[in-house]
């Protein structure tokens, strides 16, 4: 199953691929993987408009990514993937 996610003003996709299982292309809303983690994500990071909201979209994304078992996920500009 594939779906998307609406985080604020941010989209995501979580897709199940044959070969793969789950992933999620976490794109913008989580350009690096600490900011997916509720835990480590900064409050202001500098780029967020607004950091409250973007924290909200990213804990759906953390949430829904334990929720399904992803196995992969992609982030928008993460320089250690």
């Amino acid at each position: 199953m594939n779906s998307s996610v609406d985080t604020t003003k941010h989209r995501a996709l979580q897709a199940h691929l044959p070969q793969t299982g789950p992933i999620l292309l976490a794109i913008d809303t989580a350009a690096e993987e600490a900011e997916l983690d509720p835990m480590t994500r900064l409050n202001e990071n500098g780029i967020d408009l607004d950091p409250i909201e973007a924290a909200i979209g990213a804990r759906k994304l953390f949430e829904l990514a334990k929720r399904e078992g992803v196995r992969l996920t992609v982030f928008g500009r993460d320089n250690v993937q």
